[in-house]
């Protein structure tokens, strides 16, 4: 059955046709047929669920309590509803309104200009096409929805155009029984559109299809929005990014391109560099991949966010790097907020059943402060397996991370264990422990041993084994203590450093 607010929602209506009392739940009142009416007369003479429109002429009469008159003997015969046609939308009194209601009679309004004989054929396309109707209001909601969307509609405006075709729309989790469409932004769901139902199987079928196509849209619209907000935030990524990457000198240049970009340059830097180098990411196709660093960028900027302070994002290698900058020296708390923050991100992407690890920087100053905070943070990941590593956290090992960090450090362990790393992965393991514990033990076979849980005879084979495959002189103290720093570097990059 036709219900009149199935009639005020057809395209051909839409823009002709407005209600003016009763409103809410009476729009379900239903529809049978349409009739013209001169005068009261008319209306009497209408059918039970008729539409009854009235003439210019007949319309511009009932003012006051003749709209009362011609109200109650609508509701006295079950006339659905009655439309005027005049310049302006008529007040309706309260008198006149209590009647539509306990009729129920809905009240709805044309412009004079209307030609009487369009309504009527509107109202009757509506009650007799059925499913073809439907799908016609499902096409001109496409329509619609398509041109706004090119327009660059706002989401208020898409929800409106959607309202006129399907009944009110909410971006809103669904109520019971009503209908629903998942709103999606980059294939992520992001909430839902929902309208209730009309009880009418093609309505409801026209009403969900233009509810996924304005769903669609708002998605789209999202995206575009949050793009747009993205864009100054993506640029200041990309330039702190290459300002980490440059040469000192050339790094000149890049200051002024920052300041202009709001980045606070002389500020006071505390990184923490996240690890998402999970193996079995391996196997992951690119666009997963890209994905799965999406969704952790996703968490780490909203936990950031909540967490208060001027936070900005790059990378450093093949990991993400986010920075709190502070305009003044923040003191001792930086490294601990810092550090709580990297922990809810750790947890936030564990939530997503994605693996990472954070190490967290000092609080630095200006560029050079920067690059010193991120080597820290990086010499921090290096330094221990935990799932967060604060850079100051590491006692006498600091030393060691941000060696290990730079450049030098990573090539001269490199260069004089070169020779092991030919064996195995764990022949190389094994060698590059049993060498450290001689080295750190001053040379002692026997207390080497002790540490090893060896025989002497046995360590002593090993050592000179190992001796033979290195190009050293332990004899030079310079060279024994670079290859001491070399194992320890090493141990330390592995995470079975001893405390």
């Amino acid at each position: 059955m036709t219900t009149v607010g199935e009639v005020l929602r057809d395209p051909h209506l839409a823009g002709l046709v407005t209600r003016l009392a009763p409103g809410g739940e009476v729009s379900g009142v239903p529809v049978t047929g349409v009739s013209i009416a001169e005068d009261v007369t008319g209306i009497a003479g209408a059918g039970a669920g008729t539409v009854v429109i009235l003439t210019a002429r007949a319309s511009a009469d009932l003012t006051g309590y003749r709209l009362d008159v011609a109200l109650r003997v609508a509701a006295e015969h079950a006339v659905a509803a009655v439309v005027l046609l005049t310049a302006e939308p008529p007040v309706i009194e309260p008198s006149a309104s209590a009647i539509a209601v306990s009729g129920p009679v809905v009240v709805l309004h044309a412009d004079a200009r209307t030609s009487p004989a369009e309504l009527v054929v509107a109202v009757d396309r509506r009650l007799t096409t059925g499913a073809a109707a439907a799908l016609e209001r499902a096409h001109h909601g496409l329509t619609r929805l398509c041109g706004l969307l090119a327009e660059g509609a706002s989401l208020d405006d898409l929800l409106a155009a959607a309202g006129t075709i399907a009944g009110p729309v909410a971006y809103r989790p669904p109520g019971p029984g009503e209908l629903t469409a998942p709103v999606l932004v980059d294939g992520r769901e992001e909430g839902a559109l929902s309208a209730a139902r009309t009880g009418d199987r093609a309505d409801d079928m026209a009403q969900e299809l233009v509810l996924a196509l304005c769903a669609a849209a708002v998605g789209e619209v999202v995206r575009r929005t949050r793009r747009a907000e993205e864009a100054p935030e993506q640029r200041r990524a990309e330039l702190l990014t290459e300002l980490l990457s440059a040469e000192r000198a050339g790094a000149e240049r890049l200051l002024d391109r920052a300041r202009a970009l709001g980045i606070d340059i002389d500020g006071w830097y505390t990184a923490l560099l996240l690890d998402t180098g999970d193996p079995g990411a391996d196997d992951l196709r690119e666009s997963a991949r890209f994905d799965r660093a999406t969704e952790v960028r996703r968490v780490a900027l909203e936990v950031a966010r909540d967490a208060g302070g001027v936070w900005q994002r790059a990378r450093s290698g093949a990991a993400q790097l986010f920075v709190r900058i502070d305009p003044t020296d923040p003191g001792l708390g930086a490294v601990p907020a810092v550090t709580a923050v990297a922990r809810e991100i750790v947890a936030g992407a564990a939530d997503l059943g994605i693996p990472a690890r954070a190490g967290v920087g000092s609080a630095h100053p200006g560029p050079e402060g920067m690059r010193r905070s991120v080597a820290e943070a990086r010499g921090a990941l290096a330094a221990r397996e935990d799932p967060v590593v604060a850079f100051d956290s590491l006692g006498t090992n600091r030393f060691l991370a941000e060696w290990s960090a730079s450049a030098s450090g990573r090539d001269i362990s490199r260069t004089l264990l070169a020779p092991l790393d030919r064996l195995d992965p764990e022949r190389c393991a094994t060698a590059v422990r049993t060498l450290a514990a001689y080295l750190d033990h001053h040379g002692s076979l026997l207390h080497a041993a002790e540490a090893l849980h060896l025989h002497r005879n046995s360590l002593s084979y090993r050592i000179q084994r190992i001796l033979a495959m290195l190009d050293v002189d332990l004899d030079d103290p310079d060279q024994w203590m670079m290859l001491q720093l070399a194992c320890r570097i090493r141990l330390l990059q592995e995470g079975r450093t001893r405390s």
